[in-house]
């Protein structure tokens, strides 16, 4: 898909891990607003909802703001003994996979996956 479309293969890469991620999510949050309906769940239920709530949480916030910190892992880039070819290529690859991952943050992209999402 990336050759035929003219993209890398880390931003074509990126797109579909976090469009997987995202399904993932919305997942564990439907299944979470069931369990939640039910009266009466034994204890260790309740602590796996509770373990689940703060996964899927902690991967909406690696989803949007992974992007938005761009300069700080490139820095942290530099802070590695690495060539400078093999630092330079990384930080491509890292700048296109971030990329791939902004792209669910265009209002009419997210509003479109989320309706999809749902749909499905």
């Amino acid at each position: 898909m990336g050759r035929s479309a003219s993209l890398s293969k880390s931003f074509v890469l990126a797109t579909a891990l976090t469009e997987r991620m995202l399904d993932v999510i919305a997942l564990v949050l439907i299944s979470l607003a069931a369990v939640l309906s039910l009266g009466g769940l034994p204890g260790w239920l309740l602590n796996a909802v509770k373990v689940m709530r703060a996964l899927g949480l902690t991967g909406l916030l690696v989803v949007f703001a992974s992007p938005r910190l761009v300069n700080l892992l490139r820095r942290s880039l530099t802070w590695l003994s690495l060539p400078a070819t093999l630092r330079a290529r990384l930080t491509n690859v890292m700048e296109q996979f971030l990329l791939g991952m902004r792209a669910f943050q265009h209002p009419g992209r997210a509003l479109s996956f989320a309706s999809l999402t749902v749909v499905i």
